[in-house]
């Protein structure tokens, strides 16, 4: 099979020039959907092809950007460039159809190292909690009165999608993708290092080549304009590395250049005061809850102040925001069940989200149940022993098929083997193959003050709204 660097050794290159038309492989994907509404504010004619749901492409939609349901050849001569998501395989006939035809192919980061050009950037990059500290950041650029372009990897309500429009020559707040390396191929003058955790091995081969890979991202942010959090065992085991050239941010760590003082949580964000490097201490109001999310202020914050932001000036934005699609996101149900809806699916994740529903449930007086679609053999694999203390503080657990992603199955690590290790930990746990079952039953058994806690980045999500929809939504 020809592989896409094999295919464009000896086609015509992309000038790189701001392109007057270009069609997206893949233009369903977050990613790419944002990168397309960008492209489209611009003056770029804008296509694409996603078999997805067309339900799922309805910001692209009402711009009237053209979008086709299927990959086939095509002519596409009407674009200048193609650009390519990771998703994209090197077969797809769209894409050797382009090839053939002389079309440059390029990959969605180059799209994005595009918009990115001759403007200054703030880069968001981690293992987890990347897009919410994006949008963080977004939120201190627009009350620094920077009109930026924000480019996150989820649904921002304020902005009406993954993507917000900014002014011609304003900054750009953009999320990068380490799973298959292209964060080292987007220009950035700032940066912000979440946490480093070995994930992502299916193109990493392993924990060293993950490590090595940040610390290349790091090597290319110096001179005080990076940023990472001290609290993150990964990232401090690079300290090495970023120790004199990055500046750090934490709770726990008491060398931390940004610390977090006095934090305090509650059922809907959490408050601390932010000790910057001088000394100085910032008030800040989160309007999301859990510690994790307080840490994600924290870097979005010591990001904004090291590009030249006031912390003390911005920070009464983070009190107003109220979080990205599938990110916690809560339903009140009829009955006093709140539903809700989270994208985690690292063991990681899910520890830190049924931490902050645990915190939430206690507030309500209720019990936690937590409904969980593992997410790809592969990732199962390496975490499986893990998912029992994981969902420690949930009474009652219900864990689903895996989500496969296309992947096949790897023996003892499907949803029952999963299911298993949370019976066996002690924690109160039934196998449901079918999530909307799953989510159903867990519904059936709650009662006023329970908290329902659907994890997943799948088809969960789906069967979660459906079963909101059917208990009826207040809010």
């Amino acid at each position: 099979m020809t592989t896409l660097s094999q295919a464009t050794q000896h086609a015509p290159t992309w000038s790189g020039a701001f392109p007057r038309s270009a069609h997206l492989l893949g233009i369903g994907g977050v990613g790419m959907q944002g990168l397309a509404f960008a492209l489209h504010t611009r003056g770029c004619a804008v296509s694409g092809t996603d078999p997805c749901p067309r339900g799922k492409l309805a910001h692209l939609l009402e711009l009237g950007i053209n979008v086709f349901g299927e990959h086939r050849a095509r002519d596409l001569s009407h674009a200048e460039v193609v650009i390519r998501s990771s998703a994209v395989p090197d077969d797809n006939p769209e894409l050797l159809a382009a090839q053939a035809q002389g079309v440059p192919v390029v990959h969605r980061v180059e799209g994005l190292a595009l918009l990115l050009r001759d403007r200054a950037g703030l880069l968001v990059a981690g293992t987890h909690g990347k897009t919410t500290t994006t949008a963080m950041a977004g939120f201190l650029a627009e009350a620094a009165g920077l009109d930026p372009w924000v480019f996150v990897g989820g649904d921002v309500a304020e902005w009406g999608g993954y993507c917000r429009r900014g002014g011609a020559d304003s900054v750009c707040v953009a999320e990068t993708d380490e799973s298959d390396g292209t964060f080292l191929r987007v220009p950035g003058q700032y940066a912000v290092v979440t946490n480093i955790e070995e994930e992502h091995l299916a193109y990493w081969r392993d924990g060293d080549a993950l490590r090595e890979g940040f610390r290349k991202f790091m090597e290319r942010i110096a001179g005080g304009r990076l940023v990472v959090c001290a609290d993150d065992p990964g990232v401090r085991s690079l300290e090495p590395h970023w120790r004199g050239v990055a500046l750090s941010y934490g709770a726990e760590s008491e060398d931390a250049d940004y610390r977090i003082e006095s934090l305090e949580h509650g059922a809907e964000g959490s408050a601390f005061l932010l000790r910057l490097p001088d000394g100085s201490r910032t008030p800040v109001r989160v309007g999301v809850p859990g510690r994790h999310n307080a840490l994600n202020a924290a870097g979005a914050l010591a990001l904004a102040h090291r590009a030249g932001m006031d912390p003390a000036a911005v920070a009464g934005a983070l009190a107003r925001f109220r979080g990205v699609g599938r990110r916690f996101t809560r339903h009140a149900l009829a009955g006093g069940v709140l539903l809700v809806d989270d994208y985690g699916h690292h063991v990681s994740e899910i520890e830190a989200t049924v931490r902050t529903a645990r915190q939430v449930a206690d507030a309500r007086r209720g019990r936690l149940f937590a409904v969980v679609q593992p997410h790809r053999y592969s990732r199962v694999e390496h975490t499986i022993a893990r998912y029992g203390e994981a969902l420690e503080g949930a009474e009652r657990v219900w864990i689903t098929d895996v989500y496969a992603a296309g992947e096949e199955p790897i023996p003892g690590c499907r949803g029952g083997d999963v299911a298993a290790v949370c019976a066996a930990s002690g924690r109160a746990t039934r196998f449901v193959p079918d999530p909307a079952e799953a989510v159903g039953e867990a519904l059936e058994g709650a009662r006023a003050g329970d908290v329902v806690l659907c994890l997943g980045a799948g088809s969960i999500s789906d069967a979660a709204r459906r079963a909101a929809a059917k208990a009826g939504v207040l809010a």
